[in-house]
């Protein structure tokens, strides 16, 4: 429940802070509350952040398999041929963060890091080095069934995402098919990973509407639906934030203080 409730808080966070400062704080809550590092909390943050990407290429890949030839025509397949650039530099990008993470846990890659702060005061010197093992300790994966169970749940977490993208077909009148709901989730995600305006305004509707077009939509239809989609999403995440954040005896000045110290 405080994992919950910290992840909560943060993605209502995400929606009045800019530049996904709810992750922030997110882990200053979780470090705060339960005794943590807030440097180990934030780590795991990150691997997460990074097994929702790679979860997210694998459900893209199945996607564009499971799809036909678009139905928007030539514009359509020139989209997709974005997408599928878009996802093999996503690829690339992402096992490249975790192949770091994971190095980080070597000694002598750490200690070449903190070269790069000795011509600061000893003082935060110190700091520096403290933070930086506490980020460390938060990388750590102990066994293969904790890679699977990751996986596994990013994945089950995604497919519901998806699963509501497709159920708000048949109210736009979009002949789209699950794999389309998948397809859509699936860019709608990687772009929010963007540091972006509060409530994610924008580069959420860009990409469902490039998504939907490329899938056949008309535009004025593919707007609204991103405008619902996005709208469902947002009352959803605040209101679960503002229930935790009731329950934690917290307040939305608190909540913002935290992401400005961070």
């Amino acid at each position: 429940m405080p994992v919950f409730s910290a992840m909560c808080i943060g993605f209502m966070a995400n929606n009045i802070l800019p530049a996904h400062l709810g992750e922030f704080v997110r882990a200053y809550l979780l470090g705060r509350g339960q005794g943590l590092s807030k440097s180990a909390v934030l780590a795991t943050v990150v691997m997460e952040r990074i097994y929702d990407g790679l979860a997210l290429l694998l459900i893209l890949l199945l996607a564009l398999l499971a799809m036909g030839e678009p139905a928007g025509g030539a514009d359509g397949a020139a989209g997709l041929s974005v997408i599928k650039s878009a996802g093999a530099l996503g690829a690339v990008l992402f096992a490249g963060a975790m192949d770091f993470m994971q190095l980080l846990r070597w000694r002598w890659l750490a200690a070449r890091l903190l070269r790069l702060g000795r011509f600061l005061p000893p003082r935060w010197r110190r700091r520096l080095f403290r933070v930086l093992a506490d980020f460390v300790r938060g990388l750590v994966i102990t066994s293969w069934r904790q890679i699977l169970g990751i996986a596994f749940h990013s994945l089950l977490v995604w497919s519901c995402f998806a699963l509501a993208a497709y159920c708000l077909f048949p109210a736009f009148g979009l002949p789209l098919s699950l794999p389309a709901a998948f397809l859509l989730q699936v860019v709608i995600a990687l772009s929010m990973l963007i540091p972006s305006a509060p409530a994610y305004v924008g580069i959420f509707h860009l990409a469902a509407v490039f998504t939907l077009d490329c899938l056949g939509a008309e535009s004025g239809t593919a707007g609204s639906y991103a405008m619902l989609l996005w709208a469902v999403s947002i009352v959803v995440s605040s209101t679960l934030g503002l229930f935790m954040l009731g329950r934690e005896g917290l307040s939305l000045r608190e909540v913002a203080r935290a992401g400005r110290s961070a």
